[in-house]
């Protein structure tokens, strides 16, 4: 890390998904949206997904009227998120960073840092497009599929199946153009095959935003054993989800603190040498339901480092890097 950094950005607490934007767009009470919330005791960094739900490059008709987006202009939605949205962050109090330049300075002055992500990518037909999004939108975060496939890549819904195809031919002349933009490209909601042949074809930087480990719990958004040290190898990052389906399956209890459910996979994660890279990705305003045990008028990411070092689990460094440090310091891998 930055020395010049170290001081100030040690507080912070980040996390690398949230579904915040759709709350905002749908006229939400804000109050409701724990990662939106600048009351929060410890200042924070937070990746705003800018959802698409892209299919054959066009928003599903069912989204498209739940969510108010035309299905002939997600570009034109990606755009207003872009713009008005995050216009809205602001507003609230948060710096909109495009770069690690833009968030270095922003945590020099203490601010609440919002930055933007596409949550499927599929709408971006053209190269030139994607220049658009990278260098006047400023989104360098970027995920090839939500779950459907698309015309880049197989979605994390065809896992398991022959239609699993992974990166297509256009996939691949976008991975190489992201490369030269110096976009990080996110392998959550990718499925099995996608993850592979990114990995194979982008040598760029690669994270994985709200995913948990599939050796602890068996399902197809988490990541294989072979892709999340891969990401490691790369000084990628991986943010620890807590949707209870990919967190621990076949049950409807859950828990934040108990074990058997997230702190499994920080467990796992911390004995396999993960400690550099885990982070929060925790699909706050993603989730159908929140754990029983943490009250929702506060953080949620300040009561679960307050456990974490509260029970002995982690502390000093380890919580620092754990809590925000793993992600500031991928944020400045990435220039």
């Amino acid at each position: 890390m930055n020395p010049s950094l170290k001081y100030d950005s040690q507080n912070y607490i980040c996390d690398a998904h949230c579904d915040t934007l759709l709350n905002i767009a749908e006229g939400f009470d804000t109050k409701l949206v724990n990662a939106y919330n600048t009351s929060r005791r410890s200042p924070f960094i937070q990746l705003y997904a800018i959802w698409t739900d892209n299919g054959e490059g066009l928003i599903s008709k069912a989204a498209a009227g739940h969510y108010g987006i035309s299905q002939d202009d997600v570009f034109g939605y990606v755009k207003r998120c872009s713009g008005d949205y995050f216009g809205a962050l602001e507003a609230a109090g948060l710096t909109h960073c495009g770069s690690f330049g833009d968030v270095a300075a922003a945590i020099s002055s203490r601010s609440n840092i919002s930055m933007p992500a596409l949550e499927g990518s599929g709408f971006i037909d053209s190269l030139d497009k994607l220049h658009y999004v990278c260098e006047v939108l400023k989104i360098r975060f970027m995920m090839l599929t939500w779950n459907p496939s698309n015309i880049l890549a197989a979605g994390a819904g065809a896992s398991f199946t022959d239609e699993d195809t992974g990166v297509t031919a256009y996939g691949r002349e976008f991975l190489a153009e992201c490369e030269k933009l110096g976009i990080a490209i996110d392998l959550s909601h990718a499925s099995f095959n996608t993850m592979q042949d990114v990995l194979t074809y982008f040598s760029g930087p690669v994270f994985a935003s709200h995913s948990n480990f599939y050796s602890v719990t068996k399902h197809r958004r988490n990541l294989p054993d072979d892709v999340a040290g891969e990401i490691r190898r790369r000084g990628g990052f991986i943010g620890l989800n807590t949707y209870l389906p990919f967190v621990r399956e076949g049950t409807s209890d859950f828990s934040l603190y108990k074990a058997g459910f997230i702190m499994d996979h920080v467990e796992y994660a911390l004995a396999n040498g993960y400690g550099d890279v885990i982070g929060f990705g925790f699909d706050i305003d993603g989730m159908e339901g929140y754990p029983c045990d943490i009250d929702l008028d506060k953080s949620i990411h300040d009561q679960y480092v307050e456990m974490l070092a509260g029970q002995g689990c982690i502390d000093g460094e380890l919580l620092d890097k754990v809590k925000g440090g793993n992600f500031i310091s991928f944020l400045k891998r990435m220039g």
